[in-house]
Protein backbone atom coordinates (compact mmCIF):
# COMPACT_ATOMS: atom_id res chain seq x y z
CA UNK A 1 0.00 0.00 0.00
CA UNK A 2 2.87 2.33 0.91
CA UNK A 3 4.63 1.79 -2.40
CA UNK A 4 1.35 2.18 -4.30
CA UNK A 5 0.77 5.55 -2.65
CA UNK A 6 4.32 6.69 -3.39
CA UNK A 7 3.93 5.59 -6.99
CA UNK A 8 0.75 7.65 -7.23
CA UNK A 9 2.54 10.57 -5.59
CA UNK A 10 5.44 10.53 -8.06
CA UNK A 11 3.09 10.00 -11.01
CA UNK A 12 1.13 13.02 -9.83
CA UNK A 13 4.30 15.14 -9.75
CA UNK A 14 5.49 14.16 -13.21
CA UNK A 15 2.03 14.21 -14.78
CA UNK A 16 1.89 17.91 -14.15
CA UNK A 17 5.58 18.81 -14.43
CA UNK A 18 6.85 16.62 -17.27
CA UNK A 19 10.35 17.26 -18.61
CA UNK A 20 11.82 20.62 -19.61
CA UNK A 21 13.77 20.97 -22.82
CA UNK A 22 16.70 22.23 -20.75
CA UNK A 23 17.02 18.83 -19.11
CA UNK A 24 19.12 15.89 -20.16
CA UNK A 25 17.33 13.05 -21.90
CA UNK A 26 14.90 10.93 -19.93
CA UNK A 27 17.16 7.92 -20.45
CA UNK A 28 19.84 9.44 -18.19
CA UNK A 29 19.66 9.90 -14.42
CA UNK A 30 18.73 13.34 -13.24
CA UNK A 31 21.62 15.55 -12.17
CA UNK A 32 22.25 17.00 -8.72
CA UNK A 33 24.39 20.15 -8.41
CA UNK A 34 26.40 19.61 -5.23
CA UNK A 35 27.14 22.72 -3.13
CA UNK A 36 25.75 24.93 -5.87
CA UNK A 37 26.65 28.19 -4.11
CA UNK A 38 30.37 27.44 -4.51
CA UNK A 39 30.12 27.41 -8.32
CA UNK A 40 30.50 30.61 -10.34
CA UNK A 41 29.89 32.83 -7.32
CA UNK A 42 26.79 35.00 -7.49
CA UNK A 43 25.63 33.35 -10.72
CA UNK A 44 25.63 29.84 -9.25
CA UNK A 45 21.87 29.22 -9.22
CA UNK A 46 21.32 30.55 -12.72
CA UNK A 47 24.29 28.56 -14.05
CA UNK A 48 22.86 25.31 -12.71
CA UNK A 49 19.35 26.03 -14.02
CA UNK A 50 20.71 27.05 -17.43
CA UNK A 51 22.68 23.82 -17.66
CA UNK A 52 19.48 21.88 -16.94
CA UNK A 53 20.04 20.88 -13.31
CA UNK A 54 16.84 20.53 -11.33
CA UNK A 55 18.28 19.34 -8.02
CA UNK A 56 20.41 21.97 -6.32
CA UNK A 57 22.18 21.57 -2.96
CA UNK A 58 23.19 24.30 -0.51
CA UNK A 59 24.58 24.33 3.03
CA UNK A 60 22.74 26.46 5.58
CA UNK A 61 23.51 27.65 9.09
CA UNK A 62 20.80 29.00 11.37
CA UNK A 63 21.38 32.07 13.54
CA UNK A 64 18.18 32.10 15.60
CA UNK A 65 16.57 30.68 18.72
CA UNK A 66 14.03 27.88 18.35
CA UNK A 67 10.85 29.96 18.51
CA UNK A 68 12.20 33.20 17.09
CA UNK A 69 10.18 34.86 14.35
CA UNK A 70 11.67 34.41 10.90
CA UNK A 71 14.07 37.04 9.63
CA UNK A 72 16.15 36.65 6.46
CA UNK A 73 19.40 37.06 8.41
CA UNK A 74 18.59 33.94 10.45
CA UNK A 75 19.35 31.52 7.59
CA UNK A 76 22.81 31.91 6.06
CA UNK A 77 24.52 30.01 3.24
CA UNK A 78 27.94 28.72 4.28
CA UNK A 79 29.99 25.52 4.35
CA UNK A 80 31.62 26.18 7.73
CA UNK A 81 30.42 28.06 10.81
CA UNK A 82 32.79 30.99 10.42
CA UNK A 83 31.76 34.61 9.87
CA UNK A 84 28.32 33.43 8.78
CA UNK A 85 26.94 36.89 9.47
CA UNK A 86 28.76 38.04 6.33
CA UNK A 87 27.37 35.23 4.18
CA UNK A 88 24.36 35.63 1.85
CA UNK A 89 20.94 34.67 3.13
CA UNK A 90 19.02 31.63 1.91
CA UNK A 91 16.07 33.79 0.93
CA UNK A 92 17.96 36.38 -1.11
CA UNK A 93 20.28 33.96 -2.91
CA UNK A 94 17.76 31.18 -3.64
CA UNK A 95 14.09 31.64 -2.75
CA UNK A 96 13.80 35.17 -4.16
CA UNK A 97 15.97 34.36 -7.18
CA UNK A 98 14.00 31.22 -8.02
CA UNK A 99 10.81 33.27 -7.79
CA UNK A 100 12.27 35.86 -10.19
CA UNK A 101 13.65 33.19 -12.53
CA UNK A 102 10.30 31.41 -12.73
CA UNK A 103 8.49 34.69 -13.37
CA UNK A 104 10.78 35.30 -16.37
CA UNK A 105 10.15 31.86 -17.90
CA UNK A 106 7.26 31.10 -20.26
CA UNK A 107 4.41 29.61 -18.27
CA UNK A 108 4.73 25.87 -18.88
CA UNK A 109 2.88 23.34 -16.74
CA UNK A 110 5.16 20.61 -18.11
CA UNK A 111 8.16 21.83 -16.13
CA UNK A 112 9.48 19.42 -13.47
CA UNK A 113 9.92 20.89 -10.00
CA UNK A 114 13.20 22.45 -9.00
CA UNK A 115 14.40 20.41 -6.03
CA UNK A 116 16.16 22.67 -3.53
CA UNK A 117 18.08 20.39 -1.16
CA UNK A 118 18.96 22.28 2.01
CA UNK A 119 21.80 20.74 4.01
CA UNK A 120 21.21 21.92 7.58
CA UNK A 121 24.61 22.16 9.26
CA UNK A 122 23.43 22.43 12.89
CA UNK A 123 20.49 23.24 15.18
CA UNK A 124 17.84 21.25 13.27
CA UNK A 125 14.93 22.29 15.50
CA UNK A 126 15.71 25.99 15.21
CA UNK A 127 16.31 25.58 11.50
CA UNK A 128 12.94 23.89 11.01
CA UNK A 129 11.06 26.73 12.67
CA UNK A 130 12.83 29.26 10.45
CA UNK A 131 12.48 27.20 7.28
CA UNK A 132 8.79 26.55 7.89
CA UNK A 133 8.09 30.27 8.16
CA UNK A 134 10.16 30.93 5.05
CA UNK A 135 8.21 28.24 3.18
CA UNK A 136 4.93 29.83 4.25
CA UNK A 137 6.13 33.10 2.76
CA UNK A 138 6.85 31.40 -0.59
CA UNK A 139 4.08 28.81 -0.43
CA UNK A 140 2.81 29.92 -3.84
CA UNK A 141 5.95 28.37 -5.36
CA UNK A 142 6.12 25.15 -3.37
CA UNK A 143 4.94 21.58 -3.51
CA UNK A 144 2.97 21.04 -0.30
CA UNK A 145 1.64 17.78 1.12
CA UNK A 146 -1.23 17.47 3.63
CA UNK A 147 -0.62 14.12 5.43
CA UNK A 148 -4.00 13.82 7.15
CA UNK A 149 -5.86 14.39 3.90
CA UNK A 150 -3.29 12.54 1.74
CA UNK A 151 -3.53 15.51 -0.58
CA UNK A 152 -0.78 17.13 -2.63
CA UNK A 153 -0.55 20.72 -3.89
CA UNK A 154 1.72 20.90 -6.89
CA UNK A 155 4.31 23.63 -7.12
CA UNK A 156 7.38 24.69 -9.08
CA UNK A 157 9.78 23.97 -6.20
CA UNK A 158 10.19 21.03 -3.83
CA UNK A 159 12.22 21.46 -0.64
CA UNK A 160 14.35 18.52 0.49
CA UNK A 161 16.25 18.53 3.80
CA UNK A 162 19.54 16.80 4.51
CA UNK A 163 22.36 17.11 7.03
CA UNK A 164 21.07 17.65 10.58
CA UNK A 165 17.48 16.82 9.77
CA UNK A 166 14.46 17.76 11.95
CA UNK A 167 12.86 14.34 11.43
CA UNK A 168 10.51 14.38 14.43
CA UNK A 169 9.30 17.91 13.73
CA UNK A 170 8.56 17.19 10.09
CA UNK A 171 6.93 13.85 10.86
CA UNK A 172 4.57 15.47 13.38
CA UNK A 173 3.60 18.46 11.22
CA UNK A 174 0.07 18.68 9.84
CA UNK A 175 1.31 20.52 6.75
CA UNK A 176 4.40 19.21 4.97
CA UNK A 177 6.31 21.97 3.22
CA UNK A 178 9.51 19.92 3.13
CA UNK A 179 10.70 16.37 2.50
CA UNK A 180 13.73 14.42 3.75
CA UNK A 181 16.88 13.05 2.18
CA UNK A 182 17.79 10.10 4.43
CA UNK A 183 20.46 7.41 4.61
CA UNK A 184 20.38 3.89 3.21
CA UNK A 185 19.24 2.63 6.62
CA UNK A 186 15.87 4.26 5.96
CA UNK A 187 15.08 1.71 3.24
CA UNK A 188 12.28 -0.47 4.56
CA UNK A 189 11.65 1.80 7.58
CA UNK A 190 7.88 2.24 7.95
CA UNK A 191 8.39 5.16 10.38
CA UNK A 192 9.99 7.18 7.62
CA UNK A 193 8.05 6.17 4.48
CA UNK A 194 8.80 7.38 0.95
CA UNK A 195 6.05 9.99 1.29
CA UNK A 196 8.26 11.65 3.91
CA UNK A 197 11.71 10.62 2.63
CA UNK A 198 11.55 10.06 -1.13
CA UNK A 199 15.33 10.12 -1.56
CA UNK A 200 18.10 8.16 0.16
CA UNK A 201 21.74 9.17 -0.08
CA UNK A 202 25.05 7.69 0.99
CA UNK A 203 28.73 8.59 0.74
CA UNK A 204 30.45 7.13 -2.29
CA UNK A 205 33.68 6.37 -0.43
CA UNK A 206 31.88 4.44 2.29
CA UNK A 207 30.52 2.02 -0.31
CA UNK A 208 33.04 1.81 -3.14
CA UNK A 209 36.82 1.93 -3.59
CA UNK A 210 36.77 2.17 -7.39
CA UNK A 211 37.51 5.69 -8.67
CA UNK A 212 37.39 5.12 -12.42
CA UNK A 213 41.02 6.14 -12.93
CA UNK A 214 42.47 5.37 -16.32
CA UNK A 215 39.06 4.44 -17.66
CA UNK A 216 39.16 1.09 -15.89
CA UNK A 217 35.71 -0.48 -15.38
CA UNK A 218 34.15 -1.00 -11.99
CA UNK A 219 35.17 -4.33 -10.39
CA UNK A 220 32.48 -7.00 -10.64
CA UNK A 221 31.94 -7.29 -6.88
CA UNK A 222 31.45 -3.55 -6.45
CA UNK A 223 29.15 -3.39 -9.47
CA UNK A 224 27.03 -6.17 -8.00
CA UNK A 225 26.87 -4.28 -4.70
CA UNK A 226 25.79 -1.12 -6.52
CA UNK A 227 23.02 -2.97 -8.35
CA UNK A 228 21.73 -4.49 -5.09
CA UNK A 229 21.57 -1.05 -3.43
CA UNK A 230 19.71 0.39 -6.42
CA UNK A 231 17.26 -2.52 -6.46
CA UNK A 232 16.57 -2.23 -2.71
CA UNK A 233 15.95 1.53 -2.89
CA UNK A 234 13.64 1.26 -5.88
CA UNK A 235 11.71 -1.68 -4.41
CA UNK A 236 10.98 0.54 -1.40
CA UNK A 237 9.86 3.45 -3.57
CA UNK A 238 12.95 5.61 -2.98
CA UNK A 239 15.25 7.49 -5.30
CA UNK A 240 19.00 7.06 -4.83
CA UNK A 241 22.02 9.37 -4.72
CA UNK A 242 25.68 8.93 -3.76
CA UNK A 243 27.50 12.04 -2.61
CA UNK A 244 31.21 12.81 -3.11
CA UNK A 245 31.34 10.57 -6.16
CA UNK A 246 34.27 10.94 -8.61
CA UNK A 247 33.52 13.39 -11.40
CA UNK A 248 34.69 11.12 -14.21
CA UNK A 249 32.78 10.14 -17.31
CA UNK A 250 33.19 6.39 -16.74
CA UNK A 251 31.72 6.78 -13.24
CA UNK A 252 28.72 8.69 -14.59
CA UNK A 253 28.23 6.07 -17.30
CA UNK A 254 28.42 3.18 -14.83
CA UNK A 255 26.04 4.69 -12.28
CA UNK A 256 23.59 5.81 -14.96
CA UNK A 257 23.53 2.31 -16.43
CA UNK A 258 22.99 0.80 -12.96
CA UNK A 259 19.89 2.95 -12.46
CA UNK A 260 21.12 5.49 -9.89
CA UNK A 261 18.52 8.26 -9.91
CA UNK A 262 20.65 11.29 -9.04
CA UNK A 263 24.27 11.78 -10.06
CA UNK A 264 26.12 14.04 -7.63
CA UNK A 265 27.89 16.57 -9.85
CA UNK A 266 30.56 19.13 -8.97
CA UNK A 267 31.73 19.85 -12.54
CA UNK A 268 28.43 20.88 -14.03
CA UNK A 269 29.67 22.13 -17.44
CA UNK A 270 31.72 18.98 -18.03
CA UNK A 271 28.73 16.85 -17.13
CA UNK A 272 26.41 18.79 -19.40
CA UNK A 273 28.83 18.45 -22.32
CA UNK A 274 29.00 14.71 -21.74
CA UNK A 275 25.20 14.48 -21.67
CA UNK A 276 24.94 16.30 -24.99
CA UNK A 277 27.34 13.81 -26.57
CA UNK A 278 25.23 10.80 -25.61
Amino acid sequence: MQNQFFGFFMAFIFLFFGVDNLLIGQDLPRSHAHNDYEKLGRKSLYAALKQGFRSIEIDVFVRAKKNEKYKPKNLRIAHINLLTGLCPTLESRYFARIENWLAAQPRDTNLPPIILMIDIKHKPREAYVQLRQLCQKYVHLLCVYYPHEKRMKRGAVQILLSGSKPVDELRADSVQYMWLDMGLGTIGDAKTPPQLAPRVSSGYGGNFKWRGRGGRPMPAKELEKLKKIVAAAHADGRELRFWAMPNRVIVWQTFAAAGVDWLNIDRIKKYRRWCRQQ
